[in-house]
């Protein structure tokens, strides 16, 4: 276990955030997020010393946490335009005043939530296969091997995805739409600490980006497979 510290160690640093990132947008439960992503780092752990080195070791890792991450995001329900819409005008949002220091990181708390709801509005097989695409990115050569889909059935599905996202983030997200015709429930908290020019800027910098990565690039961070590091899970049942 001691040889094979360090090669965990780099794994988790180089895909702890992609995994912990993928895992939040496609669970709208934190904690069960965090144990989701968790999940896939005690199961590469254990798979470790049986890695041969058939595929590309991000395969490997990715296909893992495909699996562990679907199993729990199965569990959640997709929603249509009409049911985020409802579900926002049902629940009220107690905005903090101007004046407050801590209102820039609500902002962003929020828009977190909001961001993983909205790609809720995809079943999580084709909200995976998106978050690839647009978070990490992955090619299609790769996705094919990680789902076991033919490439061009992959593109089929991520060109309608692409299409169902951005209906949603033109009409809901104020980072996206700065018109007024954004129906964002918080778009005035947004625009009061510039959230929304500070996305532009990301956006302009790498243009190629997907917007899921760089409306991800604002907001806080996590690598769930950090705290797990000192914690001996390759002999455990």
């Amino acid at each position: 276990m001691d040889i094979l510290r360090p090669n965990l160690e780099r794994i988790a640093i180089d895909f702890g955030p992609k995994v912990s990132s993928l895992s939040r947008r496609m669970i709208s439960n934190r904690a069960v997020a965090e144990e989701a992503a968790q999940e896939a780092w005690v199961e590469i752990v254990r798979s470790w010393k049986s890695f041969r080195g058939d595929s590309a070791v991000s395969t490997w890792v990715y296909t893992v946490a495909r699996r562990t991450i679907l199993r729990h995001a199965n569990k959640e329900g997709v929603y249509g335009r009409d049911e985020l819409n409802a579900y926002y005008a049902e629940n009220p949002i107690d905005i903090p005043g101007n004046a407050d220091p801590e209102k820039e990181a609500w902002v962003k708390e929020s828009c977190d939530h909001c961001l993983t709801a909205m790609l809720h509005c995809l079943n999580p097989e084709d909200r995976l296969l998106y978050l690839f695409r647009d978070v990490i990115p992955l090619p299609y050569s790769e996705l094919s091997r990680i789902f076991g889909v033919e490439v061009a059935t992959l593109r089929k599905r991520v060109s309608r995805a692409n299409k169902k996202m951005e209906a949603y983030l033109t009409q809901q997200c104020r980072l996206v739409n700065h018109e007024d015709s954004c129906t964002c429930t918080i778009r005035q908290a947004v625009d009061d600490v510039d959230l929304s020019a500070e996305y532009d800027k990301v956006h302009a910098v790498i243009k190629e980006t997907g917007r899921i990565q760089a409306i991800g690039g604002l907001l806080p961070s996590k690598n769930y497979w950090l705290a797990l590091l000192t914690t001996d899970v390759a002999e455990k049942p």
